[in-house]
């Protein structure tokens, strides 16, 4: 009887299995039909599934993948990488290469759209080894493409240019023609930073070729960008301008604002090469009103989001409620003693223990309904605190985009204008654009961090300092030693135009051309309530009277800014030491005055 009973059991235990995963292979195929149209109904559907106790581990895995990748879409990304690091976990025993490859791809994404090259980097490469391995042609070059992507955008030409190099033979033998015109347009779009003006040409000759197999219906306001802005170094204004506003063109651009706002930049940069500044303000306006409205999309959304956590009216039913039902035990004692009025002497004293329990009972739940007030309040007012913090923050980031883009405005136009000038007058305006780059690079430090005010010194000048060692025709070395303290925004925008004229300087006037050791040691220092910065070159020293220009004024002017004294020293090379009081740390209370 008892085997019957157990094979019974067995078989109901199995049937139920079966059903769950039956039930789960159903949402995993309506995820993969719907997750790009239906994201809240798809992660409805997954969390029902993962809540339970599923068995299936190949199911199970790629679930937490779809989720992730919903998650990512939503912005939620440390719940999206939590999530695809579990389902990375389930596959150690499965070993789904194809699933493997699909989650490696999209955490490269996650972490590309976060601003985090190195790790998008990473992940695209695993993704490519796997497919690879597998011959699965197409999705190697798309992920060896997007690493291209990322190497362009960090002005690593080479390694992205390599890149193209290797893929374009590859998709041809494979006959992979759709991804050609993506490929040949990154190509182009690096001649072009090159000024290498003939091979562009060639390269988007090419691209148009195979745009007929492209899948991307925006690829033609691409090519049309590219070929404008070799154009425009070409002094072909007028032919580029007809490119860009053919009507064909212009029709598609409506449906893509993202790609019709470059249009725009480009034609005001071709406008202003022809000295018709009017049109040229014209479309830069234009440029900047669609950017602007699209960075606000997101900021507006988390808005509203915040807003709507706060229904006054829902507060007011639950009060309105309390006194109703405050007001119906009020009723019930009122009733009590009307009842017992055909025996007095007996009901009385009943009547009034009960009021006096009614009274301590309402008196305590009175009272517990009132802490329970002014905790929800307490706790509203610190989830209000916490949020508009938050909105606060994001307000900020975006704040600095916009100051970053400003200024990069500002110094395209500065380009455009010193192009028109003599060659004296050209550097003037040269000299101007990278200090203005300097301060545009603090604000892009600050929006793409997680501290709206502070940035690391050391890191910061290292950067902006190997940017401007791009101009000079030899190698420098540069060596920068410094505390590891952040540094407020206010003491850092002075600095780094005082470090980018020394550095400016050094690479133009310090140095001999057959010298051997070019070298540039920049030092931070905290002594007391000092901040120390000493700069020196190996080169020839300070000349008579090459204190005398705007920059040496320049200089002076941000050094009375911050309350720094200001020495040279007679050595070899150049050496000058500022000894600064007016500065401000992370974590401390008060600045230095």
């Amino acid at each position: 009887m008892l085997k019957y009973l157990f094979a019974l059991t067995f078989i109901c235990s199995s049937q139920l299995m079966a059903q769950d995963r039956s039930d789960a292979q159903k949402v995993l195929d309506y995820v993969n039909d719907s997750i790009y149209y239906d994201l809240d109904g798809s992660l409805k559907r997954i969390n029902s599934v993962l809540d339970k106790a599923l068995s299936d581990e190949s199911i199970k895995a790629k679930l937490l993948s779809r989720k992730a990748l919903i998650l990512d879409i939503q912005g939620e990304f440390e719940a999206c990488i939590d999530n695809y690091h579990k389902a990375l976990e389930l596959q150690k025993s499965i070993l789904d290469s194809n699933e493997i490859s699909f989650i490696y791809n999209n955490m490269g994404v996650a972490y590309y759209d976060r601003y985090r090259p190195n790790e998008a980097i990473l992940f695209y490469l695993k993704s490519a080894r796997i497919d690879s391995a597998r011959g699965l042609i197409e999705d190697y070059i798309a992920s060896m493409q997007n690493i291209g992507v990322i190497y362009s955008g960090q002005n690593n030409s080479n390694a992205a240019d390599s890149i193209y190099n290797a893929l374009i033979p590859l998709a041809k033998s494979a006959g992979y023609n759709s991804i050609l015109t993506p490929l040949y347009s990154n190509k182009t779009k690096l001649y072009v930073l090159s000024n290498d003006l003939e091979s562009a040409r060639k390269s988007i000759d090419l691209a148009y070729s195979f745009l007929q197999y492209s899948q991307d219906p925006s690829s033609p306001l691409t090519l049309a960008v590219l070929k404008g802005n070799i154009l425009l170094r070409q002094n072909k204004h007028q032919e580029a301008l007809e490119i860009l506003n053919a009507d064909t063109l212009l029709n598609l651009a409506a449906n893509f604002p993202e790609r019709e706002m470059y249009i725009d930049e480009l034609k005001a940069q071709l406008y202003f090469s022809a000295q018709k500044v009017d049109s040229a303000l014209f479309y830069y306006d234009k440029f900047m009103g669609k950017k602007d409205s699209l960075l606000n999309i997101d900021t507006q959304s988390k808005v509203e989001e915040i807003r709507s956590k706060y229904k006054l009216a829902e507060k007011d039913k639950e009060l309105a409620k309390a006194k109703a039902i405050d007001a119906q035990q009020k009723n019930v004692i009122l009733e009590e003693k009307e009842k017992s009025a055909s025996n007095r002497a007996q009901r009385n004293l009943l009547i009034a223990l009960v009021a006096v329990l009614g009274i301590i009972i309402l008196f305590f739940v009175q009272r517990y309904r009132a802490k329970q007030n002014e905790k929800r309040i307490l706790e509203d007012k610190i989830k209000a605190k916490e949020e508009l913090l938050e909105l606060k923050e994001s307000m900020m980031g975006e704040i600095h985009h916009r100051i970053k883009n400003n200024l990069q405005l500002v110094s395209s136009m500065l380009v455009l204008q010193g192009n028109l000038m003599d060659e004296p007058t050209k550097q003037k305006f040269e000299e101007s654009r990278k200090r203005i780059e300097s301060i545009s690079k603090v604000h892009e430090q600050l929006y793409t961090s997680s501290n709206y005010e502070y940035l690391n010194i050391k890191v910061f000048i290292d950067e902006l300092c190997n940017e401007l060692l791009v101009m000079s025709k030899h190698p420098i070395k540069l060596k920068i030693d410094s505390f590891n303290k952040k540094v407020h925004v206010d003491t850092i925008v002075p600095i780094a135009l005082i470090i980018n004229e020394w550095v400016t300087n050094s690479i133009k006037y310090a140095f001999d051309e057959d010298e051997l050791d070019k070298a540039i040691e920049i030092k931070f220092a905290l002594d007391g309530d000092k901040l120390l910065l000493t700069y020196s070159d190996s080169g020839k020293g300070i000349k008579d009277g090459a204190l005398i220009g705007f920059g040496s004024m320049m200089v002076k002017s941000l050094c009375r800014q911050l309350k720094a004294k200001l020495s040279l020293e007679d050595r070899k090379g150049f050496y000058s030491k500022l000894e600064i009081t007016k500065f401000k740390l992370e974590n401390e209370v008060d600045s230095h005055s």
